[in-house]
């Protein structure tokens, strides 16, 4: 009886082991801000979108750096917004605020209103009086993603004075073409509200401006390689865990389960 007790003890824990080995790489309630929280103060802080360009067409992100829990994963091409980086062992992980942790060797660099602004931050300037009364509530404007992209975002009608509220972010830029731009922090129209807009006050109401600073092709980011997995993926040491536990088991059943010799 102490035999098959100890056999049926076996089994069960090996069952147990099997289940949580295999619930490792499905885990529920992403837990990867606390990594954030506890390494704050050594986190770069990025802010910027990026696209996904993971090595086997999507990118896996991972409870935090180095870790082997996954928390999503997103097809390359996806355009996601990073909150900051940290160095994790030499390689640099970015932290999503939706999604968890991702190495951003898997990155791809996003040319967008944040790239803009560093890139002319010596050309663009804080608005005079004139660029502030130069458009009013009820004007039609046209929001574009940055002077020069080419790329339009809406078309309408301003509804509140708020766009000149001194509480909203307001700088001006001049293309060298004779026009003048106005970055918006927080633009309120009829065909809705929109964040981080540029318009063009020399010409607000034309939707055919030629791109003349479209965004570059996107191009990998410069952060060295890394295994994403910080090691083995979820599902090889899965394997390995469960083969030694049933090797383990098989070893344990031949010392205990042996068979009473007659005479």
């Amino acid at each position: 009886m102490k035999r098959r007790a100890l056999f049926f003890a076996l089994i069960v824990s090996f069952a147990t082991l099997f289940a949580s080995v295999a619930r490792a790489d499905v885990i529920a309630g992403p837990r990867y801000g606390d990594f954030l929280y506890a390494h704050q103060k050594e986190v770069q802080w990025l802010n910027k979108s990026f696209y996904a360009n993971g090595k086997n067409g999507s990118l896996t992100f991972y409870e935090a750096p180095g870790s082997k829990n996954v928390t999503a994963t997103i097809e390359n091409g996806e355009i996601i917004y990073f909150t900051g980086m940290y160095d994790y062992e030499g390689k640099m992980w970015g932290i999503s605020y939706d999604y968890g942790w991702a190495p951003m060797s898997q990155l791809l660099f996003v040319y967008d209103y944040h790239a803009f602004a560093d890139e002319y931050k010596n050309e663009i300037n804080t608005p005079g009086d004139e660029d502030k009364a130069s458009l009013k509530t009820g004007d039609t404007v046209v929001a574009w993603s940055w002077p020069g992209s080419g790329v339009k975002l809406t078309v309408g009608v301003l509804m509140k004075t708020a766009f000149y509220n001194t509480n909203q972010a307001f700088r001006v830029y001049n293309d060298g073409q004779g026009r003048r731009w106005a970055y918006v922090r927080s633009l309120y129209c009829d065909s809705g509200n929109y964040n981080d807009v540029w318009v063009c006050l020399s010409d607000p109401t034309n939707e055919n401006i030629p791109a003349f600073n479209p965004a570059p092709e996107p191009a990998p980011l410069d952060f060295g390689d890394t295994n994403a997995s910080g090691g083995l993926s979820p599902l090889v040491l899965a394997i390995i865990l469960v083969a030694a536990v049933a090797v383990w088991t098989a070893l344990l059943i031949r010392v205990f389960w042996k068979p009473k010799r007659k005479g």
